[in-house]
This record gives structure tokens, sequence and C-alpha cells, in this order.
């Protein structure tokens, strides 16, 4: 009798633990930081400067967690460096970044300014303004769940789509912007089309591009 309430006692503790650890998982997994970690992307841009007047490239980046320090609120900061390359041979340094997670959101400043790309738990329709800590205007961010999601030559089970905008009225305006998370890795594809349409009596509804840009990112392998 002894023994079968010991182990009664023993299976009540570890379904608890358990479930504690459930409810303790806040997706932080959604985008790891711990240093030595390492992603390579390739990056297609086209930029217009005007009408007929556009330029496309090519090339690959590597972002790295170079560096861990801690903040003066105690929270721990990581830096990711970024080089980039025409041909996954010769790396140059590019830039640098830093994200942090403060308040279950993940911050990431580049160039000075702060955005929030996902916030924790990352729940199914859950919203935010991404440009919560800086002066940019109000953008709602929102998270969708995917299965089975591809980029390139990779698949994963698990992933966030965070939608940052997506609207085209055909005739000023098209500006369709996405990230993808993949659990267990981060960030797998950033999609960036930002477009100006002619707006011209002589081409107004014509979906003439008359300046912007389109940026797509794509995960090609990763070291963790």
């Amino acid at each position: 009798m002894k023994a079968s309430y010991i182990v009664l006692l023993f299976v009540v503790f570890f379904s608890c633990q358990e479930s504690e650890d459930l409810i303790l998982d806040k997706g932080y997994d959604y985008q790891p930081l711990q240093e030595g970690f390492r992603w390579t992307y390739q990056l297609s841009e086209t930029i217009c400067f005007g009408e007929n007047d556009c330029e496309s490239a090519n090339f690959f980046i590597r972002d790295s967690v170079a560096q861990r320090y801690k903040a003066e609120n105690n929270l721990d900061v990581f830096v990711i460096v970024r080089r980039k390359s025409p041909d996954r041979r010769d790396w140059k340094f590019d830039s640098q970044y830093t994200m942090h997670i403060e308040e279950g959101k993940l911050l990431r400043r580049k160039d000075n300014k702060f955005i929030v790309p996902l916030i924790f738990p990352p729940n199914e329709n859950r919203q935010w303004n991404g440009n919560l800590y800086n002066v940019a205007s109000r953008e709602i961010f929102k998270i969708s769940r995917e299965k089975n999601y591809k980029v390139g030559q990779l698949n994963f089970s698990e992933v966030l789509k965070v939608l940052h905008e997506e609207f085209d009225d055909l005739i000023t305006l098209r500006d369709v912007r996405h990230e993808i998370f993949a659990k267990g890795i981060g960030l797998v594809e950033s999609y960036y089309e930002r477009f100006n349409y002619c707006s011209r009596n002589d081409c107004l509804g014509e979906q003439r591009i008359e300046s912007g840009r389109l940026t797509h990112i794509k995960l090609l392998s990763y070291d963790q």
C-alpha cells in the first residue's frame, strides 16, 4: 500500500511538472539566440528609382550571433553580425544589429531603430504594434501558424507567419510584407515588397511602377 502511494505521488509530481513546463513554454524557440548560432540566406532584391529604371541583384548574407552582453536592466542582448558574399566563399562585413527579449517581446534594433518582429507566446491571430518602440507610424503585425512550409529545398513542420502588411489598391501603392519563423531555427524567410505606382492621369490604374523595392530573403542553411 505504501509503495503504491509513493508511485502515485511520483506520477502526480511529474504530471504537474509536465503541465508547468507546457505553461512556461513561451515559444522563445521560434527565434533561438545563443552565441555561435549562424544562419545563411539567399537575398534577391530589385530597387526601382523611376519608371523603367530598376536594378536587380542576387547575393548571400550570413547572420552570426557574435556576442552576448548584459544591458542595464540585466537583460541578455545578442549582437548579430551580418556578412555579405556574392558566392558564399568570400564573406565581407556588411552590418550588425541586436536582438533581445523584453516583457514577452522580441526586439530587433537595426540602424538605431527598434521593431518588434515577434511576441510571446506566439498564439494564432495575436496582434501588436510592430513600431511600439520607435517614432514610426503604428503598424499592426499579426501571427498565423502554418505547417509543412517550404523555403527553397528546406521543409519546416511548424512555422509562424508574421504578417506586416498586405495591401494593393492597384492604383497608387502595393505593400506586401511578412516574415516566417520556424520552431527551433528562427527567421527562415523575409519578404518585403513596397512599390509606388505611377498616378499621373496618363498612367493611373496601369500598375506602372514609379519607385520602390522588393527584397526577398530565404534561408539556405543554419548552424546551432
